[in-house]
């Protein structure tokens, strides 16, 4: 009934449907396939959101193209830039237009290893760990230039996407240029300023950088949006003794733009968890010690009602999101404290924090006061806990956790409260989604093409 009232409904849409229907209909029934574009494209898009895993579910139900010509469909048209540049945001103003998008973004940022390597990309030669183009002209400049010590092949690659600040509009890749020694705070500031005056061109309203907790992020972080007397006017802030950021609003090109910096909180997590993985240091914590050896007990007496999973205490991989999720879940505090409710104090509250944080990020139609709650909760708890081991007779370094897990908590805590009040001020009629804060959009790109 549905389809024939879509079908019914002359128009554009309705005919490529028609075609779809028709195209997937007639080789169903034929031995030798042929696809026309308007399925190719739709198998295509089915791709690039769902991945291989999706379009090979959806073949299997109704048949369509293989994965190989998906792909040959799907492969852009123009090439990537290997830096920011001015063209890349008419593109990108283009592509949100058509979709309909024209809420905030931010500029994801994140670095991954990558093989090193060369090619070429019209006189350009591409691999090489420069900020500058490398211009060639002959089959010479090419060996000349691998040949040079001193013209090191990239082995870290940085990708700069732009990132909708709303759950489920795509993605829009505008570099991924070399990872290059000696990148630095005035780096950041170059992308950021760059990024923000195009896109405004483009009536694109960019609001920061989202990125893990490198430490020249930080220092960008501290440097621009840490509470000072000269700030004029044009912030927004809490009027609280304890609040140390703001929000820096700007007048770029006629648009009012308020930025912040938009730390990943799944890159937090990840550290909140490595940090009782450390041999190094024995978290203290009152009259009890944080312990991963609580964790290994609690799963070989109750892995089933804990939920945790091997690979979780056990650890091999550090970088495991997952992992990270699985020991923060009220139900494994409920097991440590049914096991041992004395021994296991003080592990359950560390854990119990790392719960707050990560709920005030990603826990959906929460209120704006029991989401500040949350959030704040982790800061005034590291910044109480830091003091009471400064006043104790342990040491910081090795008794607590290390001063970038330590700021990255406090920023984040931060930014979850000045974005809501952002948000409120100017995007009232925006869903706020802090689940897409951060780098994860790099993190999507990479994992497509590794």
């Amino acid at each position: 009934m549905q389809l024939a009232a879509v079908i019914g409904n002359q128009g554009e849409k309705s005919s490529t449907l028609i075609s779809i229907v028709s195209n997937l209909l007639t080789n169903s029934i034929k031995e030798s396939k042929r696809w026309n574009d308007d399925t190719k494209s739709f198998f295509a898009v089915v791709l690039d959101y769902g991945g291989p895993a999706l379009l090979r579910i959806i073949r299997e139900k109704i048949g369509g193209p293989s994965l190989q010509t998906a792909y040959v469909t799907a492969r852009s048209k123009f090439h990537t830039p290997t830096k920011l540049e001015a063209s890349i945001f008419v593109k990108a103003a283009s592509f949100y237009d058509r979709i309909g998008y024209h809420g905030p973004f931010i500029i994801a940022i994140d670095a991954t290893a990558i093989l090193p390597s060369v090619r070429m990309q019209g006189n350009k030669l591409i691999g090489i760990a420069t900020e500058e183009d490398v211009v060639v002209k002959t089959a010479q400049d090419i060996i000349d230039i691998t040949g040079n010590e001193s013209m090191e092949k990239a082995r870290l690659a940085n990708a700069i996407v732009l990132t909708p600040l709303k759950e489920h509009v795509p993605c829009f890749v505008l570099a991924v240029s070399a990872a290059v020694k000696g990148q630095n705070f005035e780096t950041v500031v170059n992308w950021f300023n760059s990024a923000v005056n195009w896109g405004a061109q483009q009536n694109l309203k960019i609001l920061g950088i989202g990125a893990d907790g490198d430490s020249k992020f930080r220092k960008y972080y501290f440097e621009r949006f840490l509470k000072r007397r000269e700030h004029l006017n044009k912030v927004i802030s809490i009027p609280h003794k304890g609040f140390n950021f703001v929000s820096v609003v700007e007048d770029i090109h006629g648009i009012t733009v308020p930025t912040l910096m938009f730390p990943d909180w799944k890159h937090l997590i990840k550290k909140w968890r490595n940090q009782i993985l450390n041999i190094r240091r024995v978290l203290v914590l009152g009259n009890g010690f944080v312990m991963i050896e609580d964790l290994m007990r609690l799963y070989e007496r109750n892995k089933l009602t804990s939920g945790l999973w091997k690979s979780d205490v056990f650890v091999r991989d550090r970088q495991n999101v997952d992992a990270a999720l699985r020991i923060l879940q009220p139900q494994v505090r409920q097991c440590l404290q049914d096991w041992n409710d004395q021994r296991t104090e003080a592990t359950r509250t560390y854990l119990k924090i790392g719960h707050n944080m990560m709920r005030s990020f990603t826990e959906e139609n929460l209120p704006v006061k029991e989401r500040a709650k949350l959030a704040w909760s982790a800061v005034c708890f590291v910044r109480l806990w830091k003091a009471w081991i400064e006043m104790s007779s342990y040491s910081i370094e090795t008794s607590f956790i290390s001063l970038q897990t330590y700021n990255d908590m406090i920023l984040a805590g931060h930014t979850l409260v000045l974005s809501m009040k952002l948000f409120s001020k100017h995007f009232p009629d925006e869903p706020f989604h802090p689940k897409v804060f951060g780098s994860d959009s790099c993190e999507r790109l990479f994992a497509r093409f590794l």
